[in-house]
C-alpha cells in the first residue's frame, strides 16, 4: 500500500524536492499507525463510527485507565500490518489531560518497531 507522506506531528503533507511524494512498505505501516492513533471518534464524515473516543474516554474526569489501554492496544493491533505488541506503556497525566503512549510492535514482515506517541 502507499500513501501521501505526512509530518507526523503537525499532519501537513510532507514536501521534498519541492513536490509531495508517496510512503510505502514499513513507512506506509508507521504513519497508518499514528494515523490511527490520532483519529478521533466521529472525525470522519463518511463515516462517524470509526476513531478513538477520546472525548467520552479519556479527556474526562476519571478516566477508566485499564479501559483506555485495552482501547489503545485494540487500535494498534488493529492497524494494517500490525502483527503484534512487544510491550506498551501509558502515561497520563490527570492534571494536564494529556496522554503519551510508547510501543513496540512488530509488523507482519516481523520487523520490529518503536514509537512514542502524545495523543490526543
Amino acid at each position: 500500500m502507499k500513501a501521501l507522506a505526512i509530518e507526523l506531528d503537525t499532519g501537513e503533507l510532507s514536501v521534498k524536492n519541492h513536490g509531495h511524494y508517496l510512503v510505502t512498505g514499513n513507512d506506509f505501516i508507521d504513519q497508518n499507525l499514528i494515523v490511527t492513533l490520532r483519529f478521533w471518534y466521529g472525525e470522519w464524515f463518511l463515516d462517524t463510527t470509526l476513531g478513538i473516543k477520546y472525548k467520552e474516554n479519556i479527556l474526562i474526569k476519571n478516566p477508566n485507565i485499564p479501559a483506555i489501554q485495552s482501547m489503545l492496544k485494540s487500535a494498534i493491533l488493529g492497524a494494517y500490518g500490525i502483527k503484534s505488541i512487544e510491550y506498551f506503556i501509558m502515561d497520563y497525566s490527570s492534571k494536564s489531560r494529556s496522554l503519551v503512549v510508547t510501543f513496540s510492535y512488530t509488523r507482519t514482515d516481523l520487523t520490529i518497531n518503536n514509537q512514542t506517541v502524545g495523543l490526543p
